[in-house]
Protein backbone atom coordinates (compact mmCIF):
# COMPACT_ATOMS: atom_id res chain seq x y z
CA UNK A 1 0.00 0.00 0.00
CA UNK A 2 1.50 3.81 -1.11
CA UNK A 3 2.12 5.55 2.24
CA UNK A 4 1.21 8.62 0.93
CA UNK A 5 -0.57 9.64 -2.30
CA UNK A 6 -0.96 13.70 -2.11
CA UNK A 7 -3.41 14.54 -5.16
CA UNK A 8 -2.94 17.82 -4.55
CA UNK A 9 0.56 17.61 -4.92
CA UNK A 10 -0.04 16.20 -8.19
CA UNK A 11 -2.22 18.86 -9.32
CA UNK A 12 -0.28 22.03 -8.03
CA UNK A 13 -0.74 24.96 -7.15
CA UNK A 14 -1.77 27.90 -9.10
CA UNK A 15 -1.57 31.43 -8.87
CA UNK A 16 -3.87 33.59 -10.78
CA UNK A 17 -3.46 37.09 -11.69
CA UNK A 18 -7.21 37.75 -11.38
CA UNK A 19 -9.87 35.78 -10.02
CA UNK A 20 -10.95 32.55 -11.47
CA UNK A 21 -13.02 30.27 -10.90
CA UNK A 22 -11.54 27.15 -10.09
CA UNK A 23 -11.31 24.04 -12.16
CA UNK A 24 -13.52 20.89 -12.33
CA UNK A 25 -13.12 18.28 -9.94
CA UNK A 26 -11.84 15.28 -11.26
CA UNK A 27 -11.31 11.46 -9.81
CA UNK A 28 -10.20 8.16 -10.32
CA UNK A 29 -10.93 4.43 -9.50
CA UNK A 30 -8.05 1.73 -9.53
CA UNK A 31 -7.87 -1.95 -9.65
CA UNK A 32 -6.88 -3.81 -12.08
CA UNK A 33 -7.84 -1.06 -14.17
CA UNK A 34 -7.73 2.85 -13.99
CA UNK A 35 -11.23 4.45 -14.36
CA UNK A 36 -11.57 8.30 -14.83
CA UNK A 37 -14.71 9.99 -13.59
CA UNK A 38 -15.86 13.78 -13.66
CA UNK A 39 -19.35 13.55 -12.95
CA UNK A 40 -20.32 12.90 -9.00
CA UNK A 41 -21.89 10.78 -6.70
CA UNK A 42 -19.63 8.00 -9.10
CA UNK A 43 -19.10 4.54 -7.61
CA UNK A 44 -17.56 1.48 -9.42
CA UNK A 45 -17.30 -2.56 -8.27
CA UNK A 46 -14.67 -4.67 -8.98
CA UNK A 47 -13.71 -7.92 -8.37
CA UNK A 48 -12.85 -7.69 -4.74
CA UNK A 49 -15.51 -4.35 -4.48
CA UNK A 50 -16.55 -0.71 -4.49
CA UNK A 51 -15.35 2.89 -4.43
CA UNK A 52 -17.01 5.76 -4.88
CA UNK A 53 -16.64 9.84 -4.84
CA UNK A 54 -19.01 12.22 -3.67
CA UNK A 55 -19.01 16.11 -3.75
CA UNK A 56 -21.45 17.08 -1.30
CA UNK A 57 -22.33 18.27 1.21
CA UNK A 58 -18.89 16.91 1.81
CA UNK A 59 -16.25 15.51 -0.52
CA UNK A 60 -15.92 12.00 0.36
CA UNK A 61 -14.26 8.76 -0.95
CA UNK A 62 -14.74 5.44 0.41
CA UNK A 63 -12.88 2.27 -0.82
CA UNK A 64 -14.37 -0.94 0.82
CA UNK A 65 -13.45 -4.55 -0.29
CA UNK A 66 -12.26 -7.92 0.42
CA UNK A 67 -9.19 -10.14 -1.14
CA UNK A 68 -8.36 -7.74 -2.79
CA UNK A 69 -5.30 -8.82 -4.35
CA UNK A 70 -4.09 -5.20 -5.79
CA UNK A 71 -4.71 -1.95 -4.12
CA UNK A 72 -8.48 -0.91 -4.43
CA UNK A 73 -8.45 3.17 -4.66
CA UNK A 74 -10.35 5.65 -4.98
CA UNK A 75 -9.00 9.33 -5.51
CA UNK A 76 -10.51 12.63 -5.70
CA UNK A 77 -8.89 16.28 -6.48
CA UNK A 78 -10.90 19.33 -6.14
CA UNK A 79 -9.60 23.40 -5.79
CA UNK A 80 -10.12 25.36 -2.76
CA UNK A 81 -9.72 29.07 -3.06
CA UNK A 82 -10.93 32.13 -0.90
CA UNK A 83 -11.95 35.43 -2.43
CA UNK A 84 -11.44 38.64 -0.37
CA UNK A 85 -9.46 41.41 -0.62
CA UNK A 86 -6.19 40.90 -2.78
CA UNK A 87 -3.18 39.67 -1.51
CA UNK A 88 -3.99 38.78 1.92
CA UNK A 89 -2.82 35.73 3.81
CA UNK A 90 -5.83 34.05 6.37
CA UNK A 91 -5.47 31.88 8.82
CA UNK A 92 -8.02 28.50 7.97
CA UNK A 93 -8.08 25.40 9.89
CA UNK A 94 -9.34 22.12 7.82
CA UNK A 95 -10.92 19.43 9.44
CA UNK A 96 -11.48 15.73 8.38
CA UNK A 97 -12.73 12.31 9.45
CA UNK A 98 -11.78 9.14 8.34
CA UNK A 99 -12.69 5.93 9.45
CA UNK A 100 -10.70 3.03 8.80
CA UNK A 101 -11.44 -0.83 9.32
CA UNK A 102 -9.62 -3.85 8.78
CA UNK A 103 -9.86 -7.51 9.24
CA UNK A 104 -7.39 -10.56 8.71
CA UNK A 105 -4.27 -9.86 6.45
CA UNK A 106 -6.77 -6.75 5.04
CA UNK A 107 -4.85 -2.89 5.31
CA UNK A 108 -6.83 0.48 4.82
CA UNK A 109 -5.57 3.68 4.12
CA UNK A 110 -5.90 7.11 3.96
CA UNK A 111 -4.65 10.56 3.28
CA UNK A 112 -5.57 13.92 2.67
CA UNK A 113 -3.36 17.59 1.42
CA UNK A 114 -3.78 20.73 0.69
CA UNK A 115 -1.64 22.65 -1.61
CA UNK A 116 1.38 21.28 -0.51
CA UNK A 117 0.57 20.51 2.95
CA UNK A 118 -0.63 17.05 4.50
CA UNK A 119 -3.74 17.47 6.24
CA UNK A 120 -3.90 13.70 7.52
CA UNK A 121 -2.52 10.43 7.06
CA UNK A 122 -3.33 7.07 8.19
CA UNK A 123 -2.87 3.00 7.58
CA UNK A 124 -5.06 0.49 9.57
CA UNK A 125 -3.63 -3.13 10.10
CA UNK A 126 -5.66 -6.19 11.62
CA UNK A 127 -2.34 -6.52 13.37
CA UNK A 128 -2.39 -3.27 14.74
CA UNK A 129 -5.82 -2.02 15.81
CA UNK A 130 -4.90 0.90 17.76
CA UNK A 131 -4.17 2.77 13.98
CA UNK A 132 -8.09 1.47 13.27
CA UNK A 133 -11.05 3.36 13.72
CA UNK A 134 -12.04 6.85 13.74
CA UNK A 135 -9.36 9.67 12.86
CA UNK A 136 -10.67 13.30 13.54
CA UNK A 137 -7.83 15.81 12.42
CA UNK A 138 -8.02 19.65 12.32
CA UNK A 139 -4.85 20.99 10.77
CA UNK A 140 -4.51 25.22 10.58
CA UNK A 141 -3.04 26.92 7.47
CA UNK A 142 -2.33 30.13 6.21
CA UNK A 143 -4.15 30.87 2.36
CA UNK A 144 -3.28 33.51 0.03
CA UNK A 145 -6.83 35.53 -1.09
CA UNK A 146 -7.84 34.79 -4.95
CA UNK A 147 -5.00 31.96 -5.48
CA UNK A 148 -6.37 28.35 -6.25
CA UNK A 149 -5.20 25.59 -3.92
CA UNK A 150 -5.24 21.67 -5.00
CA UNK A 151 -6.89 19.56 -2.66
CA UNK A 152 -6.22 15.61 -2.89
CA UNK A 153 -7.75 12.74 -1.08
CA UNK A 154 -7.29 9.25 -1.65
CA UNK A 155 -8.50 6.02 0.10
CA UNK A 156 -7.29 2.75 -0.41
CA UNK A 157 -7.71 -1.34 0.73
CA UNK A 158 -5.73 -4.37 -0.10
CA UNK A 159 -4.98 -7.36 0.73
CA UNK A 160 -1.33 -8.33 0.00
CA UNK A 161 -0.97 -11.18 2.69
CA UNK A 162 -3.79 -12.93 2.52
CA UNK A 163 -7.68 -13.02 3.40
CA UNK A 164 -9.17 -9.89 4.93
CA UNK A 165 -11.59 -7.17 4.06
CA UNK A 166 -11.12 -3.42 4.65
CA UNK A 167 -12.41 0.34 4.70
CA UNK A 168 -11.26 3.27 4.44
CA UNK A 169 -13.71 6.67 3.89
CA UNK A 170 -12.34 10.56 4.33
CA UNK A 171 -13.89 13.52 4.20
CA UNK A 172 -12.82 17.17 4.74
CA UNK A 173 -13.90 20.66 5.42
CA UNK A 174 -12.64 24.15 5.75
CA UNK A 175 -13.40 26.91 8.13
CA UNK A 176 -11.93 29.90 8.67
CA UNK A 177 -10.05 30.65 11.75
CA UNK A 178 -11.76 34.01 13.15
CA UNK A 179 -14.51 36.45 12.20
CA UNK A 180 -13.72 37.01 8.65
CA UNK A 181 -17.27 38.99 7.66
CA UNK A 182 -18.90 39.27 4.17
CA UNK A 183 -15.31 40.56 2.40
CA UNK A 184 -14.28 36.75 2.25
CA UNK A 185 -15.54 33.61 1.01
CA UNK A 186 -14.39 29.92 0.26
CA UNK A 187 -14.90 29.39 -3.54
CA UNK A 188 -14.70 25.52 -4.90
CA UNK A 189 -14.86 23.68 -7.74
CA UNK A 190 -18.15 23.48 -9.25
CA UNK A 191 -20.44 21.15 -7.44
CA UNK A 192 -17.98 20.47 -4.60
CA UNK A 193 -19.65 21.44 -1.16
CA UNK A 194 -17.90 21.97 2.40
CA UNK A 195 -20.71 20.56 4.54
CA UNK A 196 -23.78 23.03 3.67
CA UNK A 197 -25.84 23.30 0.36
CA UNK A 198 -23.22 24.04 -2.87
CA UNK A 199 -24.59 27.54 -4.31
CA UNK A 200 -23.60 28.81 -7.80
CA UNK A 201 -20.33 30.18 -7.86
CA UNK A 202 -20.45 34.02 -9.46
CA UNK A 203 -19.11 35.18 -12.78
CA UNK A 204 -15.72 36.25 -12.54
CA UNK A 205 -17.50 39.81 -13.53
CA UNK A 206 -20.05 39.70 -10.90
CA UNK A 207 -17.66 39.09 -8.34
CA UNK A 208 -15.42 41.66 -9.33
CA UNK A 209 -18.51 44.32 -8.74
CA UNK A 210 -19.00 42.80 -5.36
CA UNK A 211 -15.85 43.00 -4.26
CA UNK A 212 -15.32 46.62 -5.37
CA UNK A 213 -18.57 47.48 -3.55
CA UNK A 214 -17.02 45.65 -0.20
CA UNK A 215 -13.83 47.73 -0.50
CA UNK A 216 -15.57 51.00 -1.35
CA UNK A 217 -17.58 50.45 1.70
CA UNK A 218 -14.60 50.04 4.03
CA UNK A 219 -13.47 52.88 2.66
CA UNK A 220 -15.84 55.10 3.28
CA UNK A 221 -16.27 53.53 6.80
CA UNK A 222 -12.52 54.63 7.51
CA UNK A 223 -13.14 57.81 6.46
CA UNK A 224 -16.13 58.53 8.71
CA UNK A 225 -14.14 57.49 11.60
CA UNK A 226 -11.06 59.79 10.97
CA UNK A 227 -13.24 62.72 10.27
CA UNK A 228 -15.31 61.73 13.37
CA UNK A 229 -11.68 61.28 15.30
Amino acid sequence: MKSLLVLAAALGFAAPAAWAAPPAASGTFNYDVSLTVNNFPASHSFACGTVSIDAAPLPTVSAIGAGCTSVLQAIFGYYVEIVGPTNVLVPISVASTATLSATGAAQAGYSLGVGSQTIGIGNCYFASLTACGTHTTSTSMMMMTNQLYAVGMMADVSNFLGAGSGSAVVDPQFFFDGDFGPDYAFVFSPGVGNGVAVGVVPEPETLALMLAGLAAGSIAVRRRRRDGA
